[in-house]
């Protein structure tokens, strides 16, 4: 297994280069850059132990613009699949960290032992594929790092399917919120003069306060329904 491991962090070291020097002119804005590094450490530390999703940072950067949107997104996914390496490896190396960051993560919020029970069944059912139903379970990308080791499933194949599973939630934030944008930019602010200042500050209280509503429903009633 060590060998899918150092195969997965090899293409990981040769992409990003690429990439940089393909897009470096466009890195010098301070706002995208800052959006590859936001989105890049929430996703990666989302993926270890954080417990609050990147989604709500992709929010605030649609209202930037599609570009920063579009570079968070990638970052994020970029920072779940190098968590999956990470702990991959890890677990590889100190098997003994498996309880120890079980034990870390029941001290977080949201936190239901039956939720690996889920994630291993689907995983057990379609493989790795099972990724793809961890966001309509509302279980943590986490838990199915720690199952599909335990159950012996090969890293790539878990690489693989981490694009599709992430992008299959956080991508219905940004769009919302770039959608926002438009209509603030495109009818609000030129056809009824609203004030820009105004409109983006009433835009982000609106984010806000979703996000608020979104983890209420999350912690106090979808978790204890369906995982108790």
């Amino acid at each position: 297994m060590l060998r899918q491991y150092f195969f997965a962090i090899k293409i990981c070291l040769k992409t990003w280069p690429k990439f940089f020097l393909q897009y470096k002119n466009t890195f010098f804005n301070y706002t995208r850059k800052m959006a590859l590094l936001i989105g890049f450490c929430w996703g990666l530390f989302e993926g270890i132990w954080f417990f609050i999703i990147p989604d709500i940072a992709l929010s605030f950067f649609a209202l930037k613009g599609f570009k920063p949107a579009l570079y968070a997104t990638f970052a994020v996914i970029v920072g779940a699949m190098v968590a999956a390496i990470s702990l991959f490896t890890l677990f590889q190396v100190y098997p003994e960290t498996l309880e120890t960051f079980r034990s870390i993560w029941s001290h977080l919020p949201g936190y239901y032992p039956s939720m690996f029970e889920v994630a291993k069944g689907h995983l057990q059912e379609a493989g790795t594929r099972g990724l793809l139903l961890g966001p309509s379970s509302g279980i943590p990308y986490r838990f199915y790092i720690y199952e599909a080791f335990k159950e012996n499933l090969s890293l790539i194949n878990f690489l693989i399917w981490t694009p599709a599973a992430r992008l299959e939630r956080i991508i219905i934030a940004p769009i919302a919120c770039f959608a926002l944008r438009l209509l603030a930019e495109k009818i609000l602010i030129p056809k009824y003069n609203f004030s820009r200042k105004k409109t983006y500050a009433s835009l982000h209280l609106l984010i806000i306060l979703y996000w608020c509503a979104i983890y209420y429903w999350y912690w106090v009633l979808f978790l204890p329904k369906t995982y108790h």
